[in-house]
């Protein structure tokens, strides 16, 4: 009996709530539990925030940046990628030829200049990307006649560089129909004038308006030929300057070449704008 008062009360030793049953316990939790009852559950939700999250970045993310070449293709009729001369269509492309072949005179020609700038690479056979943007560019209007179209290139500066190489897609073309009448004949560096109605000819004024706007900084060179002598010639290269001077151009951007007397010409007044640099082909 002593020995067995002496045995060790294991029992009383060990907490109650601290032993095994019968019946050893679960290894998994609530939560685990409730994740394999509720699969089917759980992959519903997963696929509702799915749905959710891209209706939240095509709505609101991708309309604060929106793809930028879909922004382009819906903005120009004509359009490049930055240091590429390749032409991209926009969506109103077909209306914009129409409207402008419809525009175009019997004797008119279609300017189209390419814009370039010297930070981007040119790996093409042309002296610029400008002037091989134009040349793809023309090649849209297969209709014409290669004598209805002009080419030519125009350097940008380092703001138009800045802006291009963000958007990275850019209308880096011009389309201008130029005029081919017995009035005014214009080029891709200014126009020939023929006032042999005198200068206030709607034609004419219309024109010199245009060229002091879209030339605000440039530099303006007139030369007048005249077939009388200088003694009974009336100086109509005087009368346009006063008159780009009415439309905003500084009389320093203004210069008057010396008058030449041809006898076996009509009279006219050549113009011709002097921008950064540009090239005709």
């Amino acid at each position: 009996m002593s020995e067995w008062l002496k045995e060790h009360a294991w029992k009383a030793c060990v907490h109650h709530k601290c032993t095994e049953g019968s019946n050893p316990s679960l290894s998994a939790t609530y939560f685990s539990i409730f994740m394999i009852k509720n699969q089917v559950f759980i992959f519903i939700l997963f696929i509702f925030w799915m749905i959710a999250s891209s209706w939240f970045y095509i709505t609101e993310i991708k309309e604060v940046y929106p793809n930028r070449y879909n922004m382009s293709k819906s903005k120009y009729p004509v359009f490049f990628k930055y240091s590429d001369s390749e032409v991209q269509l926009g969506k109103e492309f077909n209306l914009f030829k129409d409207f402008t072949i419809e525009k175009l005179g019997l004797n008119d020609r279609l300017l189209i200049t390419g814009s370039y700038t010297l930070n981007e690479q040119n790996k093409t056979p042309q002296p610029n990307l400008g002037i091989a943007r134009a040349i793809n560019a023309s090649s849209l209007f297969y209709n014409l006649k290669k004598s209805q179209i002009i080419t030519n290139s125009e350097l940008r500066d380092s703001n138009y560089n800045q802006d291009f190489k963000k958007g990275l897609w850019l209308n880096a073309i011009n389309f201008r129909i130029l005029t081919n009448d017995s009035f005014l004949k214009e080029n891709a560096f200014g126009a020939k004038l023929y006032p042999k109605e005198g200068l206030s000819h709607p034609r004419i004024q219309a024109y010199l308006k245009y060229i002091a706007i879209e030339n605000w900084d440039c530099q303006f060179n007139i030369l007048e030929v005249n077939n009388s002598s200088f003694d009974s010639i009336y100086l109509h290269s005087i009368s346009v300057k006063n008159q780009l001077l009415l439309n905003g151009i500084n009389s320093m951007q203004i210069n008057i070449l010396p008058t030449i007397i041809d006898s076996t010409q009509n009279s006219y007044l050549d113009i011709c704008i002097n921008k950064s640099k540009f090239n005709e082909y």
